[in-house]
């Protein structure tokens, strides 16, 4: 799907954006309230990522708890609006996993094409993913600076 779209977006000359993201502490939320916990999280992050992106959008979970949203004919900055709302919305309605609140919060990596060189698949990936890990780690110095 991610081939198809880009060689549309390329051909039309449309800007496609990629967002990568991950679910924050997944592992903890496993560790402290169980499996059926973290599968729930998953579901939920799936179900409001499939509630918040257009019809022409594609949602995937890529492994484990990361996630990729395809968002043709998008530019960055309202990517990076989109991005936003979802942390936004996560943060501000935490999963009732039964009758226990557990914070969801999620980490972004954004590319897209209309930043020029990004023309091939893996490319467009590997920038998303170096993204994410570089807001997940400025995420930990943030966390870190309130310990």
């Amino acid at each position: 799907i991610l081939k198809r779209e880009l060689e549309r977006a390329l051909r039309y000359r449309t800007p496609l954006t990629i967002a990568f993201l991950d679910v924050d502490d997944f592992k903890m939320v496993n560790d402290r309230y169980g499996h059926k916990a973290g599968d729930e999280v998953l579901i939920y992050v799936a179900k409001h990522l499939l509630n918040m992106t257009r019809g022409s959008d594609v949602v995937a979970r890529f492994a484990g708890d990361e996630f990729i949203v395809i968002l043709p004919n998008t530019p960055l900055h309202e990517s990076n609006e989109f991005a936003n709302r979802l942390k936004s919305f996560f943060l501000h309605h935490p999963l009732d996993f039964e009758g226990i609140p557990i914070q969801v919060s999620i980490s972004f990596g954004l590319s897209c094409i209309e930043e020029g060189a990004d023309a091939d698949v893996i490319s467009l990936l590997k920038k998303a993913d170096k993204r994410l890990y570089e807001a997940k780690k400025a995420k930990m110095r943030i966390y870190n600076l309130k310990d």
